[in-house]
C-alpha cells in the first residue's frame, strides 16, 4: 500500500511494508473474485507510522494485483482518486484526513512489483463506526472491469479488463513505516473469507498463516505482528497476536459449514449461544438438528426498525429448526419500516409501522370543527389550514397519500373563528345599552328633569322653586324638588320620598 499524499508520490524505498494475515485453500487459485468481512478498529498512528490497512486481494494471472479494504493514513492533505504511472501522480480529487480516519480503500496494480497502479479512497466514516463488521468483495463488473462493493454496495471500479488469479486468495493487515520501531497493527478480525468460482461464491477450506513484507521486500529484523485463529474461517491479526510460523495451518474445516447471511445490524443464535451480527455468521457445526434464531424485529433507533420476513428456504418463523447435513448458507429476510405519525387534531394521534416503498394515507372529516361551549352556540369553529410537517406546509387539502421512505410525522393545524359570537356579543352590548339609555329618558321625562345619580347615601341639597340658594328653617318648606332625582319633596319631610335620601337646607342667614 503505497502512500499517496497529494504532489508527493513516495516510493517503496525507505518504508517497509509489514504484513500478517493468511492465504486460503489451494481450491481458490483461479478465482475470478474475492471477499471477506472486516471489522473496523479505529485508531491513532505513530508519528513515523504512514498507513494501517487491512484488505482481501488477489495476484492476477496477468501480473497484475488487485486489493480492496479499509485504511488508516497518518494526518494530512491526500489523493483520493487518481493513478501514479512511471512515477508521476495524477490526481483527480483530494481530501484532508485526520487522525483515526478510517475510510474504505481499493488498489489495482497493472503489473506486480511495477511502480503504476490506480487507487480510490471513501469519504470520512465510509466503513462505520468502531467495531462494526462489513464485507469488502472484489468481483467483475457488468462492464467487464472490476468492481468493489462494500457491503453488497458498489461504491467505486475501474475499467482494467477483469482476470482470473494465479494465486490463494489472502486478507491482511498491513503497516507502512519508515521506523525501525513501528506501532501498534489494529489488531484487527476477519472472517468469511471467500473467493468466486463459475458455480458461484465459495467459503475457504482452510487458512495458512502469512506473515511477511510486502512490495518493499524489507521488514527489519522481524516481523512483530501475528496472527490467531477465533472460530472456523475466523482469526484476528496484528499486534499482540501470536507469532506463527508463516504458511503453517492456522485452520481446516472438520465439520459441516452453517452460514446464516441477515443484515449488518442483526444478530444470529445458534443453539442458544449468540454468534454475533451480520452480515454473516458461519458456524461448523455436526451433522444433525440445530436451532437457529433471529430477531423478530429490530430497533435502528429515529423512527426506523427491521422487521423479519422469512428464510431464503420459505420458512416464516424467525426461530426455527434445521437439520444438516452439508454445508448450507441460509439468508434472513428483513424489511425496513418506518414510523408514520399523523395527529389530526381531531382524534387521538394514530402512529404506525409503514414498510418501505409502501403508501400511506391521511384525512380529516370536515374543513370545520365545533368549538367547546359556549361559543359553540355562538357559531364559534376551528378553521382546517393545511397539514404540517417539521411547521412547513404540506398541502392544503383535506387527505392526502405519500410513499414511505423514512419516518415521517404529519400535523393539522387549525385556526380560531369567532366571527359570529363577536358579532353576536356586540348586538347584546349594543342592545343592552339601548334599554338602559331608553329607561333612563322614560324615567327623566316622568319626573320632569334629568340627572346623574349620585353615591348612595350621599346627602344631598334640596332647592325651592323660588330660590336656588336659600332655604327656611329645618324643615322643608313648600314647593321644594330633590336635587338629585328630582322628585318633589312635600312640605315637613327630611327625606325625599322618591329616591329616599336624606336633604339638608341652608339656613337664610
Amino acid at each position: 500500500m503505497p502512500s499517496t499524499l497529494v504532489g508527493v508520490f513516495v516510493s517503496a524505498q525507505g518504508q517497509m511494508n509489514i504484513q500478517a494475515g493468511a492465504w486460503g485453500d489451494e481450491a481458490s487459485v483461479g478465482n475470478m473474485g474475492v471477499r471477506a468481512e472486516i471489522r473496523t478498529h479505529v485508531y491513532a498512528l505513530n508519528e513515523r507510522d504512514l498507513g494501517d490497512s487491512f484488505w482481501v486481494g488477489d495476484n492476477l494471472d496477468n501480473a497484475g494485483f488487485v486489493q480492496f479494504g479499509y485504511q488508516i493514513e497518518s494526518p494530512g492533505k491526500y489523493c483520493v482518486s487518481g493513478q501514479v504511472i512511471g512515477g508521476a501522480q495524477e490526481c483527480s480529487r483530494s481530501d484532508t484526513l485526520t487522525d483515526a480516519d478510517a475510510r474504505w480503500f481499493w488498489e489495482y496494480f497493472p503489473n506486480l512489483k511495477g511502480a503504476d497502479f490506480y487507487f480510490g479512497i471513501g469519504a470520512f466514516g465510509s466503513v462505520g463506526s468502531n467495531g462494526t463488521w462489513h464485507q469488502y468483495t472484489i468481483t467483475p463488473s457488468a462492464a467487464g472491469g472490476w468492481a468493489f462493493l462494500l457491503d453488497g454496495n458498489q461504491v467505486d471500479g475501474i475499467g482494467f479488463h477483469w482476470t482470473h488469479s494465479k494465486a490463494r486468495v489472502y486478507v491482511v493487515a498491513e503497516k507502512v513505516t519508515s521506523s525501525t520501531s513501528p506501532g501498534l497493527l489494529g489488531p484487527v478480525e476477519f472472517r468469511n473469507v471467500g473467493y468466486l468460482k463459475d458455480d458461484g461464491w465459495r467459503g475457504v477450506s482452510q487458512l495458512y498463516v502469512l506473515r511477511g513484507c510486502g512490495v518493499s521486500q524489507n521488514c527489519g529484523p522481524s516481523v512483530p505482528y501475528g496472527v490467531q485463529l477465533k472460530g472456523p474461517n475466523y482469526f484476528v491479526a496484528g499486534s499482540g497476536e501470536n507469532l506463527l510460523e508463516t504458511g503453517s495451518l492456522l485452520w481446516m474445516k472438520h465439520g459441516t459449514t452453517l452460514t446464516i447471511q441477515v443484515p449488518l445490524q442483526v444478530g444470529v443464535s445458534i443453539d442458544n449461544v449468540e454468534h454475533g451480527l451480520g452480515p454473516n455468521v458461519s458456524l461448523e457445526l455436526a451433522n444433525g438438528t440445530h436451532q437457529v434464531a433471529v430477531p423478530s424485529l429490530v430497533d435502528l433507533g429515529n423512527g426506523t426498525r427491521l422487521k423479519f420476513s422469512s428464510w431464503s428456504d420459505g420458512m416464516k418463523a424467525a426461530n426455527r429448526t434445521i437439520n444438516i447435513e452439508s454445508d448450507i448458507a441460509l439468508h434472513a429476510t428483513y424489511v425496513t419500516q418506518y414510523l408514520v405519525t399523523v395527529n389530526s387534531g381531531v382524534e387521538t394521534p394514530s402512529e404506525q409501522w409503514y414498510n418501505q416503498g409502501s403508501t400511506a394515507s391521511y384525512s380529516i372529516p370536515s374543513t370545520t370543527i365545533r368549538m367547546a361551549n359556549p361559543l359553540d352556540y355562538l357559531g364559534g369553529r376551528w378553521v382546517f389550514t393545511g397539514w404540517y410537517e417539521n411547521e412547513k406546509l404540506v398541502t392544503s387539502s383535506v387527505s392526502g397519500a405519500f410513499v414511505v421512505d423514512g419516518p415521517r410525522e404529519l400535523d393539522a393545524k387549525w385556526e380560531p373563528n369567532v366571527a359570529q359570537p363577536i358579532t353576536i356579543l356586540l348586538f347584546i352590548a349594543v342592545a343592552g345599552v339601548g334599554v338602559w339609555l331608553l329607561y333612563r329618558r322614560k324615567r327623566n321625562v316622568t319626573f320632569g328633569r334629568t340627572g346623574t345619580r349620585p353615591e348612595p347615601k350621599r346627602q344631598v341639597e334640596a332647592l325651592s322653586e323660588s330660590s336656588a340658594d336659600v332655604k327656611q328653617g329645618p324643615t322643608a318648606p313648600q314647593n321644594m324638588f330633590c336635587r338629585y332625582c328630582g322628585g318633589k319633596i312635600p312640605s315637613g319631610n327630611s327625606k325625599c320620598p322618591e329616591c329616599g335620601l336624606t336633604v339638608r337646607f341652608l339656613s337664610a342667614d
